[in-house]
């Protein structure tokens, strides 16, 4: 049994290597796409940069929840844009770290990024009731 479990963590220590090995490659080389490649529906992105705040919300109850919000930079005052929210007990981003890869891309797109610490995480307030 033993045994096994060792092959098995070995296959894996060799699958994590190939795969950070191959996106270190990706990463590093410039991908050119040919436009008669792409999808009928493709659309090229709308805007080029964004603009991230960190804010608090205040509950019903008082608590104060803590999230950032990506918007496209350069958007007109009273724009409505679809938005995609991210609840997280995970820290919803790092001090300094600004929009992260997903956040960019929808917000390159028109789209609004919200990503929100729940209830007594992160930077939220309140408790997290351990069921």
């Amino acid at each position: 049994m033993i045994r096994h479990l060792r092959s098995f963590v070995l296959c894996l220590i060799v699958i994590a290597a190939c795969a950070a090995t191959h996106g270190l490659r990706a990463q590093t080389q410039a991908v050119q796409v040919d436009p008669s490649t792409l999808y009928s529906g493709y659309t090229q992105p709308q805007y080029k940069d964004v603009t991230m705040q960190s804010l608090y919300v205040t509950m019903r109850d008082g608590v104060k929840i803590a999230i950032d919000v990506v918007l496209p930079k350069e958007l007109p005052a009273n724009a409505k844009l679809p938005t995609v929210i991210r609840f997280t007990r995970y820290h919803r981003s790092e001090e300094g770290a600004g929009a992260n890869g997903y956040e960019k891309f929808f917000a390159s797109y028109g789209y609004a990024c919200v990503s929100v610490d729940a209830r007594g995480t992160g930077a939220s307030f309140g408790l997290w009731p351990i069921p």
